[in-house]
């Protein structure tokens, strides 16, 4: 039961040790402090945990593992988590959301302990998001980025600017050649699988060519014919979508569920997916590349439940940091292969 392939490294690491006796197990159940200071021996392999992987981890506070998930993905964003703890928020309000994801980030940056409780950060979210029911991580990670936005204090742009960027969505009439455009923000671009790929049978979608797909030009025609404002009529016209000012960190998020009609449910979309290291994102007169840095993970084959958790490594130093796996409040040292 559980997700044998999350916690099989802890398994691995304590496999040699000896079994505790049940009347010692007892007397531990009853103590409330991870750490004593009449015995500070007895906890040497909590400590050597803690201290290779050098990661605090985040408690989950029921069915919040979508949140620690992406919490930990901020974290690893260097620019982000610079930017937020440096930030004077004078408020002492403890509704004020980037307050309490800057103790957030001082616990994880300087705890000892091998997990931080983000309690207080949680109480500052509305109710929707405290209800313990499972939530989807790519919702509440627009939600939070968007209230932050509502509460920054001053140089907006330099918070925006992290994750946010802006597209154009254009549309073409075959019949009179007239075009009309439209500016969209955003902070991330959702991508597919519904779309016919020029791959093998035997070859999997990788996030490449996802990302081709959703910025293709698409043909309007038959019942999705588009109504031109100079000719007054449906007529069969193209869709292109272009990015003219690119996000500094590009943020992908991948619909794998989808509606069944017939079971009137949501169904889980399980097909596997390529990740590449380096991603090339078309932009006006250009184009950009992006390293991959952080993937976070639905386990579970239902839409309805399932848990979230992250693997990541630090933004700013790409090439000498090692890949984390944030699991709640375990976090281990992991690797590229894992996932990809």
């Amino acid at each position: 039961t559980g997700y044998p392939e999350i916690y099989y490294p802890l398994i691995e690491l304590v496999k040699d040790y000896k079994s505790p006796s049940e009347e010692y197990m007892k007397i531990r159940l009853k103590e409330s402090n991870w750490v004593s200071s009449d015995h500070p021996h007895e906890y040497e392999l909590f400590d050597e945990l803690l201290d290779r992987t050098e990661k605090v981890g985040l408690s989950n506070l029921g069915n919040t593992c979508y949140m620690n998930s992406f919490l930990q993905a901020l974290f690893m964003t260097d620019e982000f988590r610079n930017t937020v703890c440096q930030t004077k928020i004078e408020s002492n309000d403890p509704s004020n959301t980037i307050k309490q994801l800057q103790r957030v980030f001082a616990f994880l940056l300087l705890s000892k302990r091998s997990r931080y409780s983000p309690d207080l950060f949680l109480k500052s979210l509305p109710s929707l998001w405290r209800s313990g029911r499972q939530q989807d991580t790519s919702e509440f990670g627009k939600f939070l980025l968007d209230r932050m936005e509502q509460q920054w204090p001053s140089d907006l742009q330099q918070f925006t600017r992290i994750f946010g960027g802006t597209l154009t969505s254009t549309i073409q009439c075959y019949h009179c050649n007239a075009e009309s455009s439209t500016r969209e923000p955003f902070v991330d671009l959702p991508l597919s699988f519904t779309f016919d790929l020029n791959v093998s049978k035997n070859s999997v979608p990788t996030l490449q060519e996802m990302l081709d797909y959703f910025l293709r030009v698409e043909k309007l025609q038959g019942e999705n014919r588009y109504r031109c404002e100079r000719c007054q009529e449906l007529r069969d016209a193209s869709r292109r979508v272009e990015i003219i000012e690119p996000p500094r960190h590009l943020v992908l998020s991948i619909n794998r569920f989808s509606y069944d009609p017939q079971t009137l449910r949501r169904t889980k979309i399980l097909t596997q997916i390529d990740y590449p290291t380096t991603i090339k994102v078309p932009v006006q007169n250009g184009q950009k590349e992006y390293v991959l840095y952080c993937v976070i993970m639905h386990s579970g084959t239902s839409a309805e439940h399932g848990h979230y958790y992250a693997y990541a490594r630090h933004s700013s130093s790409i090439e000498t940091s090692p890949w984390y796996r944030f699991n709640d409040g375990m976090v281990d040292r992991s690797s590229f292969e894992s996932f990809s």
